[in-house]
C-alpha cells in the first residue's frame, strides 16, 4: 500500500453526490431547456476580513499582490474574473474563490487579516440560461432586472427559504452559495422553479 503521508487530505465529496443526475427535466419548448445547472464543484472557498480600515486596506493590498485581483470596497461589488473571483460579503469581508489548487489560508500574512476557509462548508450551484432571472425572481426579494442586478454584482440574501450568495457572473449566468447542510433542499426547490421552463442538469 501507498504511503499517503500526513499532509494528503482525503478526497473532497460533494454534498450532492448522486442527487444531481445529468440530463434534461422539466417541460422546456422547441428552443430546448430554457435553464442549465451544474455544481462547481471543488473549489477553495476563504473568507478574509479585516478589523479596521487601515487593515482593510492592507488586506486589499496584500490580496491584490498575492492574486493579481484588488477586492472592491464598495458594497455588493465582485471582482475578477474566476481565477480568482473576490466577493464582497460585508463590511471590510470578502470571499475568494479559486479552482482548488492554492492554499490561500496560508498564503496571506496573519497580520494581514482574519482567514476563514469555508471549502468544506458550502456547495456552490452555476444557473444560466435565457429563464434564470425568472427561476431567481420566484426565490428571492430582489430586483433581477440586468439593469439592477447585473454581471459583477453580488448579493446576500434568503432564497427559497436558505440563506444564499449570489454572484451575477454574465447578464444570464448567476453562481449561488448555500450551506452544505442545505444543498440537497435548495437543489430541488431551485429545479422545482425552474421546472415549467425545462432544465438540463449536469
Amino acid at each position: 500500500m501507498a504511503d499517503q503521508g500526513a499532509d494528503v487530505l482525503p478526497a473532497r465529496r460533494s454534498a450532492l453526490e448522486g442527487v444531481l443526475q445529468p440530463g434534461p427535466f422539466g417541460a422546456g419548448d422547441f428552443r430546448g431547456p430554457g435553464l442549465a445547472l451544474r455544481e462547481r464543484h471543488p473549489l477553495s472557498l476563504v473568507e478574509i476580513e479585516a478589523t479596521s480600515r487601515s487593515g482593510a486596506a492592507q488586506l486589499c493590498e496584500q490580496t491584490s499582490g498575492i492574486l493579481g485581483v484588488s477586492p472592491s470596497e464598495r458594497a455588493n461589488v465582485a471582482t475578477g474574473s474566476g481565477r480568482p473571483r473576490i466577493i464582497w460579503t460585508g463590511r471590510w469581508r470578502w470571499l475568494v474563490v479559486e479552482p482548488e489548487w492554492r492554499d490561500l489560508s496560508a498564503a496571506l500574512a496573519p497580520t494581514a487579516g482574519i482567514r476563514r476557509d469555508l471549502s468544506h462548508g458550502r456547495t456552490v450551484l452555476r444557473i444560466s440560461g435565457r429563464r434564470v432571472r425568472q427561476v431567481l425572481m420566484k426565490g428571492a426579494p430582489i430586483d433581477w432586472h440586468p439593469g439592477a442586478f447585473g454581471p459583477g454584482a453580488c448579493a446576500q440574501t434568503l432564497m427559497f427559504h436558505h440563506s444564499v450568495l449570489v454572484d451575477c457572473r454574465e447578464t444570464d449566468r448567476f453562481d449561488l452559495f448555500v450551506a452544505r447542510g442545505f444543498a440537497r433542499d435548495f437543489l430541488e426547490r431551485l429545479i422545482d422553479a425552474g421546472a415549467e421552463y425545462g432544465w438540463s442538469l449536469s
